[in-house]
């Protein structure tokens, strides 16, 4: 499994950006900003440091933070609930084969 944070994945503007859109802060635009994110990983496990590594990275790019929750191997069981009620959540990741047979099942016709 590989996880991938970007700067891209937080907004819809263009790629290009003139001085004017610079914050004071280094010019990150996104400083302030925080994701919360849900991992099917334990805090500790590899996968999990990589992930906090790669957080880590995307918050020095781009100012924002990312508050990763460690769900463990239930969260597809918590991700379900969470959608139904509209918990809100930024990111989530699974393994893909639940992600597309329980979350966005294919419709039948």
């Amino acid at each position: 499994m590989v996880a991938t944070l970007s700067s891209e994945a937080t907004s819809a503007a263009p790629a290009e950006s003139t001085a004017a859109e610079s914050t004071a802060t280094d010019g990150k635009k996104y400083e302030g900003v925080e994701l919360t994110m849900w991992s099917m990983w334990s805090a500790g496990e590899v996968q999990a440091n990589a992930i906090q590594a790669a957080a880590d990275a995307f918050e020095a790019e781009t100012g924002a933070h990312v508050n990763i929750e460690w769900k463990g191997r239930d969260v597809n069981t918590l991700i379900s609930a969470a959608l139904e009620s509209g918990e809100k959540l930024d990111i989530f990741e699974d393994d893909y084969n639940r992600i597309g047979h329980a979350y966005a099942p294919t419709p039948t016709t």
